[in-house]
């Protein structure tokens, strides 16, 4: 199954839940940390290709949503309800997973997600609320990323969940989707400048920029009325870095932070009439930061400031897209036994030098689900002989998971 993964921090941190898939299933992770809404339609719009050869995509943004954007971004719940009519348009089927949090920043953090339950429930979206199970603080983190070890856990519970889940093949609809939105990019500015981009790559993401330099303007072309919603950039180093939208009427400073690719959202609305230019900030300039919690606020850039280095714009022409019937089907998936599971494998460690202590750890657990859960016993003790491949034990029991499933094993490599 090819299951594209379109995520925040909870899917890009290291052995989680998205790693464990993998070893089950061709999984294609497109996630990013720190983001809002705008970043998946974004994503959806530049990767249209690979979402059409999905058997299954997965979303993962209501914790953010929750934290913060919901209540700091203005019409942010249009832009929500726009983002499932777009998937719903990629005809292929959709998991909505709520990994577990603690709590919100926003004291209106819980309201917005009933809000979000209910609307993936009127686009049909198979739904998996991990929020459910009663996982204890000890469970997490910090406030909204659960321990690695139970994220990868319920990576091998949900891979044994979709085994028995049967997707139906979807046609492949080769037209561009019609959206509100729009994204320029960094090749598209560059091209229209006479410019070179520049390019980052390291094991998580490869992106192109282009680089805002302080002696120049570089040209936007901007045909319509649109509203600049959001920026993709990179920063280099964990700095602020600045610029500015030269508009017709008005100059806009802002500044960015993070650390390498982000993708962050004017909490103020910006729309732009016609071809526009950005520029470096000047030092002496108050400007005001992107995803900032006081709209108003303005602030003077920090001295080891840098000029922002530009992937993408998002933009937004203000039409509607067409509503789109619900689905009376709408599904809310359980795993049986999650919480038993999630105690028996704690402490179990997923590190390529995996102790015999752990290794022992797994394959005790797979013994003891037998009764539970076969299959989820099947996933863990493949796992065991993939770190002891010699196992007497391991190859007996897995032998006999095979027999009592009716399938060939598959040893992961």
């Amino acid at each position: 199954m090819h299951i594209v993964v379109i995520g925040t921090s909870n899917s890009v941190m290291s052995d989680n839940y998205v790693s464990s898939l993998k070893n089950f299933h061709d999984v294609t992770n497109l996630s990013c940390g720190r983001v809002p809404i705008f970043f998946h339609i974004k994503t959806i719009l530049k990767n249209q290709a690979i979402l059409k050869t999905a058997d299954l995509i997965i979303i993962d943004h209501y914790i953010n949503d929750c934290a913060y954007y919901h209540q700091a971004v203005d019409d942010y719940n249009l832009h929500t309800g726009n983002f499932y009519k777009i998937l719903k348009l990629l005809n292929r089927p959709v998991i909505n997973i709520f990994l577990p949090a603690q709590a919100f920043r926003s004291p209106t953090g819980w309201e917005h997600y009933k809000y979000l339950r209910e609307l993936s429930k009127v686009y049909g979206f198979l739904l998996f609320d991990f929020n459910e199970y009663g996982f204890q603080r000890e469970d997490y983190e910090g406030k909204v990323h659960l321990n690695r070890n139970i994220s990868y856990i319920i990576g091998i519970c949900l891979s044994n969940m979709l085994s028995g889940l049967k997707v139906a093949k979807q046609e492949d609809d080769s037209e561009v989707l019609e959206t509100p939105y729009s994204v320029v990019t960094a090749e598209e500015i560059a091209k229209d400048n006479e410019m070179s981009i520049s390019s980052f790559k390291n094991s998580l993401l490869e992106v192109n920029y282009l680089k805002l330099q302080k002696s120049r303007r570089f040209l936007v072309k901007n045909g319509e009325r649109r509203q600049l919603v959001s920026v993709g950039y990179l920063n280099e180093i964990k700095a602020m870095h600045n610029a500015t939208l030269h508009l017709s009427e008005r100059d806009i400073h802002f500044s960015t932070n993070g650390d390498l690719y982000c993708h962050e959202v004017f909490n103020n609305q910006v729309w732009i009439d016609g071809d526009f230019y950005l520029s470096s900030l000047p030092a002496e300039k108050p400007c005001s930061l992107l995803n900032s919690r006081e709209k108003s606020k303005l602030m003077r850039p920090a001295k080891n400031s840098r000029s922002l280095n530009v992937c993408e714009l998002l933009f937004y022409n203000g039409r509607a897209l067409p509503e789109l019937p619900g689905n009376s089907k709408a599904v809310e998936l359980k795993i049986q036994g999650l919480t038993d599971i999630v105690k028996k494998c704690q402490g179990v460690s997923r590190k390529p030098d995996i102790s015999d202590e752990e290794i022992d750890a797994i394959r005790n657990a797979a013994i003891r689900l037998e009764a539970l859960d076969l299959k989820t016993s099947h996933d863990l003790m493949s796992i065991a002989r993939k770190y002891r491949p010699q196992g007497s034990l391991i190859n007996k029991k897995l032998e006999q998971y095979k027999e009592q499933l009716g399938f060939i094993d598959q040893t992961i490599q």
